[in-house]
């Protein structure tokens, strides 16, 4: 079962050349708990220039003919296990910071 995507409110830009998946759980009006991918489309660029976590990740070379589940939006997808709500702190303080 494929967990529901959605796209970030703000943090997902159309000139971003690369998509990021982060988990986020949310509680339904019923009481259980549902789990989503929250999908940042976000410019690699930036992300190498900052954090050398996200250089060296994206210098490991990618498969030639990729699967349909390492793309979104025509955009290269990485899926990741952090929090989505920490990513986007994250990726707030790359593109607002104070």
């Amino acid at each position: 079962m494929h967990a529901k995507h959605e796209r970030h409110s703000t943090l997902y830009m159309s000139s971003g050349d690369v998509v990021l998946s982060a988990p986020s759980q949310r509680t339904l009006d019923n009481g259980t708990m549902e789990v989503i991918k929250v999908l940042f489309r976000v410019h690699r660029n930036i992300l190498c220039q900052h954090s050398p976590v996200f250089a060296g990740m994206f210098e490991i070379p990618t498969p030639q003919d990729p699967s349909p589940d390492d793309a979104y939006d025509s955009a290269p997808l990485v899926s990741l296990s952090d929090d989505a709500e920490d990513l986007a702190t994250f990726l707030q303080a790359l593109y607002q910071p104070l």
